[in-house]
């Protein structure tokens, strides 16, 4: 995995060594409309985090890439968020806590996985993936700044896993569950 990210971020960098390492974003999805209104240069970091929170963009990074190497990015878009956003970018957020308890191994990303893990060796396909969910949206919530959103069982069925995993996940907190942060775009003149 790691020599395929390090080729393909090589392929980037001589790519776009001329635009400051800078991706461009179509505004308006076209990826043939290069009037000046319509592009912007924006920073890996931006593009990938907007990617992974699957936000309406449109930006080249994928250009120059085979179908594989297309394919592996995909899978692996909060790898690359977490790789660029320190990388030549001045952050308009806090940086990200690199070290994995804050996110990644908090005991409520770890009790909801290990609890969707239960329900998977239980058979119990649903509620385990209603789980990884849970677990997946508070990983986000801490990689991403996450804010409050009100009840933790908005939108979800009264009873279900993921309405007592959000009870639940939130009796440890403030009482209101998180959900990842949908930062607005970044305009950058062109």
């Amino acid at each position: 995995m790691q020599a395929e990210a390090s080729a393909i971020m090589e392929k980037w960098r001589e790519r776009t060594k001329a635009n400051d390492g800078r991706f461009l974003r179509f505004l308006d999805g076209d990826t043939k409309n290069r009037s000046a209104a319509n592009v912007q240069w924006v920073h890996p970091f931006d593009a990938f985090s907007a990617a992974y929170q699957r936000l309406d963009w449109t930006v080249d990074w994928d250009e120059g890439l085979t179908e594989s190497e297309v394919a592996f990015v995909k899978d692996h878009f909060f790898n690359f968020c977490v790789t660029y956003q320190v990388d030549g970018r001045d952050p308009e957020e806090p940086p990200i806590d690199r070290d994995p308890e804050s996110y990644v191994d908090s005991p409520e990303v770890v009790a909801l996985t290990a609890d969707g893990d239960a329900m998977m060796e239980a058979g119990m396909y649903e509620a385990a993936l209603e789980l990884y969910e849970a677990a997946k949206v508070k990983r986000d919530s801490a990689f991403f700044g996450g804010s409050p959103s009100g009840s933790p069982d908005k939108g979800k069925k009264a009873g279900s896993p993921l309405a007592r995993a959000a009870a639940h996940s939130s009796s440890s907190t403030d009482g209101a569950a998180e959900s990842p942060a949908r930062r607005p775009s970044r305009r950058v003149a062109s």
